[in-house]
């Protein structure tokens, strides 16, 4: 998919997009003092999950292999 095709690269970048995602939920929540938005928090951290897997097998293709 996509997130392989621009390797460590484009990694970093969907998982800065996915942080910042969830910092802004996190905050709004706590400004708001209202309930936070617990499904855009849960997806959001079990996408930096799947970033992070994703960064682990980039990582491991680009660079242990060719040792």
């Amino acid at each position: 998919g996509a997130s392989f095709d621009l390797g460590l690269n484009g990694n970093m970048v969907h998982i800065w997009d996915k942080t910042s995602r969830f910092r802004s939920l996190v905050e709004k929540s706590m400004k708001s003092g209202e309930q936070p938005n617990f499904e855009g928090i849960e997806d959001t951290l079990k996408d930096l999950i799947g970033y992070a897997i994703i960064g682990l097998h980039i990582f491991d293709d680009e660079y242990r292999r060719n040792d």
